[in-house]
């Protein structure tokens, strides 16, 4: 029995796409190269650059060269960066929702040392959708670690659930090593309202995108480092994500009662619109980086 395979275009639109881009100088080597590019690298180049608005360029708005000129260029990955490089589309609103000072004071935690804040815009993908996206050929960096138990039925619930688009602000100087889950749940709550412990899906997107933007790898194999997340998959685990080298990001599980020196927790700062919607005050979502600056 023949299989049926599912299709995102129309014949009708094959044909006219096909037929555009021929008229635009397409050659049968040109077609050639997209279909032997390794792991579809040059086709979603292209899907990049349609969907970062017909501009191959990284290009930034007023509010993220604010936030650069804060941070300092190697801890920003904005949302132009993001679309080019994964090859998605991003939501219309890039509006920074924290506003100067918070930046500031994270700007002088990281030259003091004390912290590692990066401000990272995510597209909201789930953990699998990253996993579609990047893979886990080592030639291909970078990559997800080549194991398959969280690609199974039972963890549907956490691997497949997508987030909110838009920037997050992390601190990758792990907090809280040597405690377990619920001691880690209860410092986090100490540190304040304004923080909460990261998803794995931003923290692992946000990973990546540094990687791609910079080089970099974050919560690198070296150390074995690894952030314990909110999900728990269907043994009773809580899962981790980190421990990144050439092999990939490794998504793997811990048992909530350990306590390790590698296992902590990356920390998020909350959004200020998140904030003020749980305390049933104005809700900022919308405003502006610039109408944020505090003077």
């Amino acid at each position: 029995m023949v299989s049926t395979v599912s299709r995102t275009l129309s014949v009708h639109q094959e044909h006219e796409l096909l037929g555009v881009l021929e008229k635009a100088g397409l050659s049968k080597d040109d077609a050639q190269r997209v279909i032997e590019s390794p792991d579809n690298e040059l086709a979603q180049q292209v899907i990049g650059f349609i969907r970062n608005g017909g501009n191959l360029n990284i290009v930034f708005t007023e509010d993220e060269e604010s936030a650069i000129a804060i941070l300092g260029k190697g801890k920003v990955v904005c949302a132009s960066e993001v679309a080019v490089r994964w090859g998605v589309g991003v939501s219309e609103d890039l509006s920074i929702p924290f506003p100067e000072e918070v930046l500031r004071q994270c700007a002088e935690e990281n030259t003091a040392g004390k912290a590692d804040w990066r401000l990272v815009y995510v597209s909201g993908s789930s953990l699998r959708e990253q996993w579609e996206l990047r893979g886990t050929n080592r030639s291909r960096q970078p990559c997800f670690y080549d194991h398959n138990w969280w690609m199974k039925e039972s963890e549907d619930s956490w691997a497949n659930q997508r987030g909110d688009a838009g920037y997050r602000l992390l601190n990758f100087q792990l907090q809280f090593t040597n405690r377990n889950w619920e001691e880690q749940t209860g410092d986090v709550a100490e540190l304040g309202a304004e923080y909460e412990r990261a998803t794995e899906r931003d923290v692992a997107e946000a990973i990546l995108s540094v990687f791609m933007a910079t080089g970099e790898r974050l919560l690198e194999h070296t150390y074995k480092a690894v952030h314990w997340g909110h999900n728990l998959d269907s043994g009773g685990y809580r899962v981790i994500v980190g421990d990144f080298d050439s092999n990939g990001l490794n998504v793997n599980n811990n048992w909530p009662d350990n306590r390790n020196s590698n296992i902590g927790v990356v920390v998020a700062q909350q959004s200020f619109s998140i904030l003020l919607t749980r305390n049933n005050a104005l809700l900022l979502g919308s405003v502006p980086f610039s109408g944020l600056l505090l003077t």
